[in-house]
C-alpha cells in the first residue's frame, strides 16, 4: 500500500504527532543485529563524519531552496566504491501503478529512452545510521574520558611525589 506515486508526489504531510512507525519484534523476521553485520557502527561513523555531504537546492519548479543530500551521491565513496551505508539507505522509486508501468512500456516501444528510476531515501534508516554514529561517538568520547582520568591520575600522583622528595 503506498500513497502518492512517482510522478504524483506528495509535498507536505501535515501531522499533529510524530508518525509511528512499526517497530515490535513479532513483526519481524530475520533479525541481524548491526554488531554483527556487514556494516558496522564505525561505518556508520565513518559514513556521517566523512561521506555525507549536504547540499542547498531548489526542486524543478519550485523556488524554496532546501538543504539536504543528494541521494546519487550517498551511493558511492569520492573514489568511486559502493558506499556499503550509502547503499543501504538509498532506494530507487519503482513505478508503482499500473498506468506508469504501462506508460514506460509504450514509451520503449516508441523507441524512447528509459531512465533509471528517481531515487529517495529511507528515513527509517537514515535515522538508524545516525544513532549508529552516536552510539559510537559516545563510545569513544568514554574512551577518551578514562584515558583522560587515567593521565589525570597519573600527573597527580608524580606531583604529589614529587611534593614528598623535596
Amino acid at each position: 500500500r503506498q500513497l502518492g506515486s512517482t510522478d504524483l508526489r506528495w509535498q507536505w504531510i501535515n501531522l499533529v504527532n510524530s508518525p509511528s512507525v512499526s517497530s515490535d519484534r513479532t513483526m519481524k523476521e530475520n533479525i541481524e543485529y548491526v554488531r554483527n553485520g556487514d556494516i558496522t557502527y564505525t561505518d556508520m561513523y565513518n559514513f556521517v563524519k566523512d561521506d555525507l555531504e549536504l547540499a542547498k537546492y531548489n526542486f524543478i519548479g519550485q523556488e524554496k531552496t532546501e538543504m539536504n543530500f543528494i541521494a546519487q551521491d550517498l551511493l558511492y565513496n569520492l573514489d568511486g566504491t559502493d558506499n556499503k551505508v550509502g547503499q543501504f539507505i538509498v532506494e530507487p522509486i519503482a513505478p508503482n501503478t499500473e498506468e506508469e508501468i504501462t506508460a514506460i512500456k509504450e514509451n520503449l516501444e516508441e523507441g524512447q529512452e528509459y531512465h533509471d528510476p528517481t531515487l529517495s531515501y529511507d528515513m527509517g534508516n537514515y535515522i538508524s545510521v545516525l544513532a549508529g554514529a552516536l552510539k559510537e561517538t559516545i563510545n569513544k568520547v568514554e574512551n577518551q574520558q578514562k584515558q583522560i582520568d587515567q593521565l589525570t591520575a597519573l600527573v597527580n600522583k608524580l606531583i604529589n611525589k614529587e611534593g614528598t622528595d623535596k
